[in-house]
């Protein structure tokens, strides 16, 4: 017996090619950009009725979905198609097998009971319909084999055959093809789940360029310079730029028009390709004699006719004020959307056309970015990067020792100031520096670059200077510079002062040119230098300081603040009014005298104070002492002699008391007195 090796025929099966069935778009121009999003602009010519294609990451496909333009100049754009975000899954939704019955025979015919069929078995030919196909157990030399058993309905009756025997079975219904076609097509159509294949339908006649654009999730693309410095420091540097670009699209770019964006936009994402629903809400089944009342929502006032009318008034105002909507809109929802869209007449005068092939390449700032556009077209496979000059220019640069304590307290940074002269701003970088010798040039270090706007400059460090040793010394003091007094209360202003003193010392062949990065102070205020010879930053001065080779200088930085201070004059203490009573040369005899006469009441309070706190100590004294008393003639019973005399001692301690207590009501009394008397001088105080 023959073991089954034939293949099934499912007739009319047939696999299309997408690649003849819709005319690949080619992408024409590139513009990357630094915030993960690149602009792709593809074009083509069509002629009639046309479906274009292109491959889609499954990753940019959200992107696409935000951002895609489509541009006609003489058509209609009649949709655009994309499989769902899970296709397989929603191909086989609805036939009457899965994915996995397709992908055997057996369980696929068996899906198909019923459906009319034809068998060739021996040449002959038999058609019925399918009853079922059934596995069964078979002895071929020996050997148990599992064949199966396909049963028809035929006009004859039940007729059996080994589907491993036939040379083929067909299904005669077309439904049933066109259902297997179709779960075909979608298997071949995912084939690589990381990729789709978008296609634009559009409806047109005459022969015209068609143009679409997007924006897409791309790798950003990085910048590396290249600095020589000059050998003399009157002449300029030279600065090279390099962008590095990488082709992550899925497709080739052939003759591509590339231009770079250096800037930091807005960019957000929506997860716009999966299917989403809205979850209903389940009620039972109204079974016969059960009644329910209506849910009530609540109410409010019913729209009136007049206010109806009113809105239609409006509406129609409204359209002929140039609006196209319909205010009355608003009461119902739309139940048609629209399928076509027309199209601009020229996709050149809508799309950005800011390169030409003939134009040399160059660079410029636009509102928010900075442009890099390149000359002639370029060639990138997908996968491959390369790398492009954006800029080679000389620029003026100076050689510097950049002093900043916070990162080395003893050295500075050898460093770079790069003035920005050329046509525009350049974007963040990693710099490699090259310092051009007698003998060519040599590497010195690697530096980083920030962003540098056109006529602004930037310093970049890029090794320590370790022959050149700066030490720092500092100082804080407080003047008073006036005061002021009025109703109780003295004003004064104190300016304070914070003194850094810099000992520089150069190397012994080498002059320098120090840069001092000296800390801001809130509110403080640079006075030992002119405001034209510093430069400044969001946090410090750059103070430069030449210095010869061999030689040490030392360097003061003063920063000043005024500041008022007030205080009571009746709460000032004894200390503070002397000190300012005596403060010879600082003000006038005529304040000074007043300060002294605050300061003989202030020591007149302070006398009573002290007698008010002795007599409280000898009360306290008196107290402990009558406690002790009082203890010890708890330890004695009955009458004695030494119980007599302790009572004597305490009848003498209240006298004591009530005299003490009669001399702290009277020092208390004088007190007040001289506080109101001194509180009375204070309010006529005024200088």
């Amino acid at each position: 017996m023959r073991i089954f090796s034939k293949a099934i025929i499912l007739a009319g099966l047939t696999i299309p090619s997408l690649a003849m069935a819709a005319q690949d778009i080619p992408v024409k121009r590139v513009v990357m950009s630094t915030s993960g999003l690149a602009y792709f602009e593809h074009s083509a010519k069509v002629s009639g009725n046309e479906t274009l294609s292109f491959p889609v990451r499954l990753d940019q496909v959200n992107d696409l979905l935000k951002s895609l333009l489509v541009f006609d100049s003489k058509g209609q754009l009649k949709s655009v198609r994309l499989p769902g975000k899970q296709p397989l899954e929603q191909a086989f939704r609805d036939l009457p097998f899965t994915h996995a019955q397709l992908n055997n025979p057996v369980a696929l015919l068996n899906a198909y009971q019923g459906a009319n069929v034809q068998v060739k078995d021996a040449g002959q030919t038999h058609q019925g319909q399918l009853v079922q196909v059934k596995a069964e157990k078979h002895v071929v030399d020996e050997t148990a084999v599992k064949k199966h058993r396909v049963t028809l309905l035929t006009k004859q009756g039940l007729k059996s055959f080994l589907l491993e025997d036939l040379q083929s079975v067909e299904l005669l219904d077309g439904k049933a093809t066109a259902e297997i076609q179709s779960a075909l097509d979608a298997v071949f159509e995912n084939g690589q789940s990381e990729r789709r294949k978008l296609q634009i339908d559009l409806t047109g006649q005459d022969t015209r360029n068609v143009a679409l654009s997007y924006v897409v999730s791309a790798p950003l693309w990085k910048t590396s310079y290249r600095l020589v410095l000059p050998k003399t420091p009157k002449k300029n540097g030279h600065m090279q730029g390099w962008a590095i670009i990488e082709n992550m699209t899925g497709g080739d770019w052939d003759n591509v028009n590339l231009s770079l964006t250096s800037g930091n936009p807005v960019t957000l994402q929506q997860d716009l390709y999966p299917s989403y629903y809205v979850d209903r809400p389940s009620i039972p089944v109204e079974v016969f004699g059960r009644v329910m009342p209506r849910m009530d929502k609540g109410a409010m006032p019913m729209l009136q006719k007049e206010q109806k009318q009113q809105r239609m008034e409006l509406g129609k105002a409204s359209r002929g004020a140039g609006f196209s909507g319909n205010l009355m809109a608003m009461d119902s929802i739309a139940e048609e959307s629209v399928m076509a869209m027309p199209m601009p007449a020229s996709p050149q005068a809508t799309l950005s056309n800011m390169v030409s092939a003939k134009q040399a390449a160059q660079s410029s700032d636009t509102t928010a970015q900075i442009l890099f556009e390149f000359p002639g077209d370029f060639n990138l496979d997908s996968g491959q990067s390369m790398m492009l000059p954006f800029v080679d220019q000389g620029l003026p640069m100076e050689t510097v020792a950049l002093y900043q304590p916070d990162r080395h307290g003893e050295h500075p940074f050898l460093s770079v100031s790069i003035d920005n002269t050329g046509k525009s701003s350049l974007p963040p970088g990693i710099l490699t520096i090259y310092e051009d010798g007698d003998n060519g040039l040599r590497f010195v270090g690697d530096a980083q670059l920030d962003m540098l706007p056109k006529s602004e400059k930037r310093m970049v460090s890029y090794a320590l200077d370790g022959r050149t040793k700066i030490d720092r010394e500092y100082k804080n003091g407080q003047t008073v510079v006036q005061m002021t007094a009025s109703g109780g209360v003295l004003k004064k202003s104190v300016k304070y002062r914070n003194e850094t003193t810099y000992s520089i010392k150069a190397p012994a062949e080498d002059d320098r040119l120090v840069v001092l990065e000296h800390p801001r102070m809130g509110g403080y205020d640079l006075t030992s230098h002119n405001e034209k010879d510093v430069d400044m930053t969001n946090s410090h001065y750059r103070i430069k300081v030449p210095v010869k080779a061999g030689e040490t200088v030392k360097h003061t930085v003063t920063l000043e603040r005024t500041g008022w201070e007030s205080i009571r004059i009746d709460s000032m203490s004894l200390y503070d009014l002397k000190a300012y009573a005596s403060n010879r040369g600082k003000m006038d005899d005529a304040t000074r005298k007043l300060f002294a006469s605050l300061a003989e009441k202030r020591q007149a309070m302070s006398d009573i104070e002290q007698q008010i706190r002795d007599l409280e100590s000898k009360r306290r004294n008196i107290y402990n002492d009558q406690n002790r008393i009082r203890e010890n003639i708890k330890s004695l019973s009955g009458s004695s002699s030494l119980k007599n005399r302790y009572l004597e001692q305490l009848d003498d301690q209240e006298d004591k008391l009530e005299d003490i207590q009669e001399d702290i009501d009277e020092a208390n009394e004088k007190l007040a007195d001289l506080r109101k008397d001194l509180q009375d001088y204070v309010r006529k105080v005024k200088f």
